[in-house]
């Protein structure tokens, strides 16, 4: 198992970080390969840091997931293990190419494609209020927050920017917990492939 952290530093960059190539002992069992990673956050001291979880589409990811974030906190529920399961981007793309070459009936495709929708382990959407008020509950005791905040800022007009992390990071004095949150959100990659490149290369 590769486990990668992806995060943004200081400055607003992003930076990755490989922080453990294990061999997994036994079966791959959801139970499994969630001690693993359990293992792999503890170690490294951030149980209080880890956000979102980006792996392909197996559905094995769901059951460890639920297992590894149940463990992390035992007031975390499924709705909320789906809002910080992201599916990896590129491997959504590869299985569309594969179909298609494949000569893939439509039929069948948009079949697939409507299951997978309906499926439990596809994250709705959910208020943003709500959501807003979920990750702020996820946050350490240090963090607080008043509602007020968010409402602020979605009372701004609509400002254009080619950088949004820069913007976030010039407006933190003005949207604190807002901004935080942005940023978290900012520093997930749309693919997985990190951990694939890094067990792949020679060096």
């Amino acid at each position: 198992m590769a486990v990668t952290a992806h995060f943004l530093d200081r400055q607003g960059k992003h930076q990755s970080r490989l922080l453990a190539l294990r061999r997994q002992l036994g079966c791959h069992s959801e139970e499994n390969l969630a001690v693993t990673l359990g293992q792999v956050v503890r170690e490294w001291k951030i149980e209080d840091r880890v956000g979102t979880v980006i792996s392909d589409n197996a559905s094995s990811n769901d059951s460890c997931l639920l297992n590894f974030y149940g463990d992390l906190d035992a007031e975390m529920g499924p709705a909320d293990v789906r809002a910080r399961r992201m599916r990896c981007y590129g491997h959504i793309l590869s299985l569309v190419a594969r179909d298609f070459l494949c000569n893939r009936p439509v039929d069948e495709q948009r079949g697939a494609i409507i299951d997978t929708m309906a499926s439990p382990s596809v994250p709705q959407r959910t208020p943003v209020d709500s959501m807003f008020k979920q990750w702020v509950k996820s946050r350490t005791a240090r963090t607080t927050v008043m509602g007020s905040e968010l409402e602020r800022y979605l009372r701004l007009e609509p400002q254009e920017t080619e950088d949004p992390i820069e913007w976030w990071m010039a407006h933190q004095g003005q949207f604190p917990t807002v901004s935080q949150l942005a940023l978290d959100i900012l520093a997930i990659p749309a693919m997985a492939t990190d951990c694939e490149r890094r067990s792949a290369s020679p060096s």
